[in-house]
């Protein structure tokens, strides 16, 4: 039978896709002022490899039918951030929706990795607000991936692996080389 999660780690989830939607919110903002004033300088323009309005000017920014990430990736962080919430207010969450939220989670990773991979190799700049969000999109697929090894969607193997911690480890595993590429990229 499937063991509950933790309530320690939905609230885990929450926090960090409140802070994506928070961090997304500041994007959005940010990216209407380089909208209305290209030479405007925003508050996480630190110097030259530390600045949002080199990343947020640039193509990769606005993927999909030129909208901009921060407003896609408000609403995902918006959907995951909810399913934590019910969780913590009690609710048991339905395998085919946990394996859906758990879906979405794994391509915002995905997602987040080809963007600060674009960001260092292409772009040659980080936003610390991507960089933020990036670090919140791990920490939700770390506790969903949890979530669906525990509840046995995986199988055996998914739970066993889980209880000895190896889900969070690959996560944190793809947070470290991730940010060791984008690294090398820069210097």
């Amino acid at each position: 039978m499937a063991q509950p999660l933790g309530m320690g780690k939905w609230w885990v989830a929450l926090l960090a896709a409140a802070t994506g939607v928070i961090l997304t919110g500041v994007q959005t903002v940010e990216r209407i002022t380089l909208l209305n004033d290209p030479s405007a300088g925003l508050v996480c323009d630190v110097n030259e490899v530390l600045s949002c309005s080199q990343v947020l000017d640039a193509w990769q920014s606005s993927v999909v039918l030129g909208i901009p990430n921060a407003f896609i990736g408000g609403a995902i962080f918006a959907v995951l951030g909810s399913a934590a919430l019910s969780s913590i207010l009690g609710s048991t969450l339905s395998r085919a929706f946990l394996l859906a939220i758990w879906a979405l989670a794994l391509f915002f990773g995905v997602f987040a990795t080809w963007y600060m991979l674009q960001t260092g190799f292409v772009i040659g700049a980080l936003c610390l607000w991507c960089i933020g969000n990036t670090t919140a999109v791990g920490l939700i697929g770390a506790v969903l991936t949890h979530a669906v090894a525990k509840a046995g969607h995986l199988g055996a193997w998914a739970s066993t692996a889980a209880d000895a911690g190896l889900d969070v480890m690959v996560w944190l595993g793809w947070w470290l080389a991730l940010a060791a590429l984008v690294a090398i990229a820069l210097i």
